[in-house]
């Protein structure tokens, strides 16, 4: 440790440290008190689907163990959706069907009535880009999420799941916002995840690969929301668009927001949740390396994914690296190009390292570079 990080991190009386989980991830009681079933309870028991055919039915027993766990935390909050839709929803198209968007805002709305005063921190919808991504794939991802599959539907369909979450979380906004903000003092937001990424080298067409890469995998839900501008990237529009028409379609993969639409959505969060994890290095995609008749996010975007910077958890089989100075850089753009919004921290973090056990100093590491980096406060234009 050098001298500087040795010195004692100090942080502001108005930050705060916090933790959160999921339900599917710690409820259990799978089919108690008249519960259906979810989007994941159905998939977990697909062969094939779970290596070691695990399931969630009991899980942290969380379900009958809520008041003690509730008691050891200060505030509650709450996040509507982390992926569970039940199969109800599923089995009528769900997120595929443009009816979700008002089922969602029917559920916020029950939920908010319930709960809201207790409850004054929000979030709509966890990481709708993993449920675009990864539950809703092609089918040649080695790591695939509930509901499963689209096969080559997913060219469209992931664009028309993602298009739809982001109204329904707009929808969900305005429910709090007209019906209960006034009463229940509480606050909105969503939250996103995604990579900070940088080019291979200084070629403009790696720097405008990277630029490609950073929409598909933030700016794509983010700017709808937060820029002052609203809408999807123009970049990703303008790619998709020309795509589409060479593939012989009358209109793009990506859906269009009307009017009223983006005005709905620009603006519709009290908070950004931010989930942070690692950063990417990208380069131009070369002719020859469109191999896939299937769209995925790589292809369309037209990227390459390199090497992760930074120091790797668990090699070779872990997926995260330290650095701290992704998790800078992106703090920096949120600050810059959505005018400083209130920014909550809602997931930062490592898997255990399997060698190391409760002797855990790698996931210390992790997380002594990156609150190291808040509290320096080193969010500068670069």
């Amino acid at each position: 440790m050098s001298g500087q990080e040795a010195k004692r991190i100090t942080f502001p009386k108005d930050f705060v440290f916090a933790c959160a989980t999921s339900s599917y991830q710690i409820e259990g009681a799978a089919y108690a008190d008249g519960k259906g079933l979810s989007i994941w309870d159905t998939f977990c028991r697909i062969e094939g689907t779970i290596e070691d055919k695990t399931n969630g039915d009991i899980a942290c027993n969380s379900y009958y163990q809520y008041k003690e766990d509730i008691k050891i935390l200060k505030e509650l909050g709450i996040t509507l959706f982390h992926w569970d839709l039940p199969q109800a929803l599923q089995d009528q198209g769900g997120f595929l069907n443009p009816k979700s968007v008002d089922w969602f805002g029917d559920y916020a709305r029950i939920c908010y009535a319930k709960f809201g005063d207790r409850v004054k921190n929000w979030i709509t919808i966890n990481e709708p880009l993993i449920l675009v991504v990864y539950g809703h794939p092609c089918g040649n991802r080695t790591t695939i999420h509930a509901p499963g599959s689209l096969g080559p539907n997913a060219s469209w369909g992931r664009y028309l799941v993602g298009h739809h979450l982001l109204l329904a979380h707009a929808n969900a906004y305005h429910i709090y916002k007209n019906e209960f903000k006034d009463q229940q003092k509480g606050e909105v937001g969503i939250t996103l995840v995604g990579p900070w990424c940088e080019p291979l080298t200084d070629n403009p067409e790696d720097v405008e690969a990277s630029l490609r890469a950073f929409d598909y995998k933030w700016s794509w839900f983010a700017n709808p929301i937060f820029h002052p501008e609203g809408d999807y990237p123009k970049r990703m529009k303008e790619r998709l668009a020309e795509l589409s028409k060479k593939e012989g379609r009358i209109s793009s993969r990506l859906p269009e927001f009307t009017k009223e639409e983006i005005e709905s959505l620009k603006g519709s969060a009290d908070f950004l949740g931010f989930n942070h994890y690692l950063g990417l290095i990208v380069r131009n995609r070369l002719p020859e390396e469109y191999t896939s008749k299937i769209p995925m996010d790589d292809l369309d975007g037209g990227f390459v994914l390199c090497n992760n910077p930074g120091k790797q958890i668990d090699p070779p089989r872990g997926w995260l690296f330290i650095n701290d100075e992704a998790f800078k850089k992106h703090l920096n753009y949120i600050r810059t190009e959505y005018g400083n919004p209130k920014v909550i921290i809602t997931e930062n973090g490592c898997m255990d390292h399997l060698d190391e056990g409760l002797n855990d100093v790698t996931r210390i590491e992790f997380v002594k570079a990156h609150l190291i980096a808040l509290a320096q406060g080193e969010l500068k234009n670069d």
